[in-house]
């Protein structure tokens, strides 16, 4: 059986002044922009052709409501969308699945994440259940945080668990989230869970109130069959966007 190779991809926060940013839409102030966005080039063109690109959520920043839009390049969600489409659009692909993201960031009266499936020919579902080459992938935007290094690895031992008593995966399966902006994985012979990096690299919600680093990039599952796959996380070095201390 000839192998398909799925990309997923997550918290993208296209609108943000830190987030995915296409070069129509990099405004000049913020240096960053670009220098992610090549990053996420490299990435993609290394990549190369891949059967299916999955997005699970957040692919827009929204309104901005926690700091009444000061950190937006646009509030405008279509445009949001628009530019989330040019990003993903660059993937040698014929074929995209979506999750939903967060209500905050996608719209809580509406889901503008549905746009941006729209303009990609691609599903978008809660929560999607893919059978690749009979491997089962269960995979959802939402995943348990923690403020403790070690914390999200029990709340991904519990998802994992939780999706073979629901029959979403079976043994060996491959539980998939995002939303924490950091990348764990967790293997053993009940299967696998992962959570993505991201593409978005400094907020200042995350500088005031949250502890940890983030991990930026995506992952690639390589699947022959259900008993045999492999994967690969493509990341970007965070060093590169460390604001440098100011010397007194």
């Amino acid at each position: 059986m000839e192998g398909k190779k799925i990309v997923v991809l997550s918290d993208i926060h296209c609108g943000h002044y830190y987030g995915l940013t296409p070069p129509l839409w990099q405004d000049g102030r913020h240096s960053l922009q670009r220098t992610l966005w090549d990053a996420y080039v490299r990435i993609v063109y290394e990549i190369g052709k891949v059967d299916l690109v999955v997005l699970n959520g957040d692919g827009l920043e929204g309104k901005g409501k926690r700091n009444e839009g000061l950190e937006l390049l646009t509030a405008d969600r279509f445009e949001q969308a628009d530019m989330a489409y040019q990003a993903l659009s660059i993937f040698d692909t014929k074929k995209f699945h979506l999750t939903y993201g967060t209500p905050y960031h996608t719209g809580e009266g509406e889901n503008f994440e549905e746009e941006i499936a729209i303009r990609l020919e691609a599903q978008i579902e809660s929560r999607a259940a893919l059978d690749v080459n009979g491997l089962f992938l269960d995979i959802r935007h939402f995943s348990p945080g923690s403020q403790t290094p070690m914390g999200p690895v029990t709340g991904l031992q519990r998802e994992k668990i939780m999706a073979l008593l629901d029959d979403r995966i079976d043994k060996g399966g491959i539980s998939i989230r995002s939303h924490i902006h950091k990348f764990y994985c967790v293997i053993d012979h009940h299967g696998a869970v992962f959570t993505t990096p991201c593409f978005q690299t400094h907020s200042e919600f995350g500088a005031k109130k949250c502890s940890g680093d983030i991990d930026l990039g995506l992952l690639v599952f390589t699947v022959q069959d259900k008993n045999n796959w492999s994967w690969v996380r493509h990341s970007i070095d965070v060093n590169i966007f460390r604001r440098e201390p100011i010397k007194i």
